[in-house]
């Protein structure tokens, strides 16, 4: 069995790799920061989450994180727009041993959000962050716990309008913390 930390350590260093060298935004893998994964994984386990949502698949790094962190018989459903990152990704979580625990879905991911039903306990998004405004409604109604936003500091110019709905949603408690390239955290309020 391959040493989870150790490969993803190399699947990040692969990434960052292959972000040097490319210029064209939308081709980079721009994955989470580690210190984000890694605090994305204890919330997954302090929350005990047993199903999971991730908007933005890319090469898997941010799944990896979520799943291994997940109680036995937790599923992480992830999508992409991306069928060669989505490939890569399947790749990934299989030489890890994480495959049974991840469902993939590759399309646009609006179209995704609106065909999901249930709820999930985590939702994470990390993908096309022009669109999240357009996501909020799908998340809302999916969200049965904690939404974990990246890149609200590093893209605050992108994100801003998205966190103000947010802190304008009633019953939500947003918090937004220093830690990679800023994650915000809402949480519906227990009266709602």
């Amino acid at each position: 069995m391959v040493d989870f930390h150790d490969f993803s350590a190399a699947v990040l260093a692969r990434s960052r790799e292959h972000d040097s060298r490319v210029e064209a935004h939308e081709s980079r893998y721009r994955n989470l920061e580690p210190a984000s994964a890694r605090l994305l994984a204890d919330l997954v386990c302090g929350l005990r989450a047993e199903n999971v949502l991730e908007v933005g698949t890319s090469n898997g790094y941010s799944t990896m994180w979520i799943a291994q962190a997940l109680p036995p018989g937790g599923r992480i459903l992830t999508i992409d727009n991306h069928p060669g990152r989505a490939a890569e990704a399947a790749g990934h979580f299989a030489e890890v041993g994480l495959e049974a625990q991840i469902e993939q879905r590759v399309g646009d991911a609006g179209e995704e959000l609106a065909a999901i039903h249930g709820s999930f306990d985590l939702i994470f998004l990390d993908s096309d962050r022009t669109a999240y405004l357009d996501y909020l409604p799908q998340i809302l109604r999916l969200l049965d716990g904690l939404l974990v936003v990246d890149n609200v500091i590093s893209h605050e110019h992108e994100t801003a309008d998205f966190a103000a709905a947010l802190r304008e949603t009633p019953g939500f408690a947003v918090l937004t913390l220093a830690v990679g390239k800023g994650l915000l955290l809402a949480q519906r309020s227990a009266e709602y």
